[in-house]
């Protein structure tokens, strides 16, 4: 009996206990993992690009992203000093150039730090924006930073209380610019959460409605709602592919392969097309 209640007293703590999500840049292939950034045409090496995770049942990140024009470039710089190195980035502060991070909660979060370890080389970029769309909503800038820090050194951003975050998933954008080379050096991206107050209210309020998505024959997704519903489908880096403002009945959207987003009103599924 002993046993059994100190057990399910340590099931209790371990679900009150903060959970944490790390993107760790480690070209060195130290760790196991299901998904590689392997260099483009550079001489580095390969870099983990799926999230560790403590409670992925809770809080999982999953693969990080970026927009075509940002050419990545896994390279261990230094003693134990392994980056990303990002290039492509505009001198004109441009959001549509990206490098994200995507996070499905099952289980309303609170944010409670998001923190960010960067640098830059070579004149590199020497500005970034950061910001946060939840359920493929408009993105809320979080912070603005100015890079001042050259390699060896790196800067930490660390922002605390981001606020409660509903059931469904959440981007996190860098978005860097000027410099006279556009390289911004990437190192790890961390987030620790934990539960919501009561009184919480969400960055984007989620009710349940009665619909729902599910993946047809032909490739595609098959949507179907029983009442006017904003349909909105996204792929994997967060884009548009598919969108009605009120949409009522079913209906089959075509999709390429890869992770897609679906929100249904308030209710967001992922979809992994083959």
């Amino acid at each position: 009996m002993k046993n059994i209640a100190l057990a399910f007293c340590l099931c209790i703590m371990s679900s009150m206990a903060a959970q944490q999500v790390k993107w760790n840049m480690h070209p060195l292939n130290l760790d196991q993992c299901p998904q590689w950034i392997y260099p483009e045409n550079c001489s580095g090496c390969s870099s983990c690009r799926m999230a560790q995770n403590t409670e992925p049942t809770v809080i999982a990140g999953e693969m990080l992203y970026w927009s075509p024009d940002i050419h990545t470039c896994p390279y261990p710089i230094g003693n134990e000093q392994n980056v990303v190195v990002l290039s492509g980035w505009p001198v004109q502060s441009d959001t549509n150039a990206f490098f994200s991070s995507l996070t499905f909660v099952h289980a309303a979060r609170t944010l409670d730090t998001l923190e960010i370890i960067y640098g830059r080389q070579n004149n590199g970029c020497d500005t970034a924006q950061v910001s946060i769309s939840i359920n493929g909503g408009p993105r809320v800038q979080l912070e603005k930073l100015g890079l001042e820090s050259y390699y060896p050194y790196y800067d930490t951003l660390r922002i605390t209380d981001v606020g409660c975050v509903p059931v469904g998933f959440f981007q996190v954008f860098i978005s860097a610019s000027g410099g006279t080379t556009t390289e911004f050096l990437m190192k790890q991206i961390r987030m620790v959460a934990s539960d919501c107050a009561a009184s919480t209210t969400f960055i984007g309020e989620q009710t349940r409605d009665d619909d729902f998505v599910m993946t047809s024959m032909d490739g595609g997704i098959e949507v179907t709602t029983f009442k006017s519903l904003p349909v909105m489908v996204y792929d994997g880096l967060g884009r548009l592919v598919y969108g009605r403002s009120n949409f009522q009945g079913r209906s089959t959207v075509s999709i390429g392969s890869g992770l897609h987003i679906v929100q249904i009103g308030t209710q967001v599924k992922r979809i992994i097309s083959r």
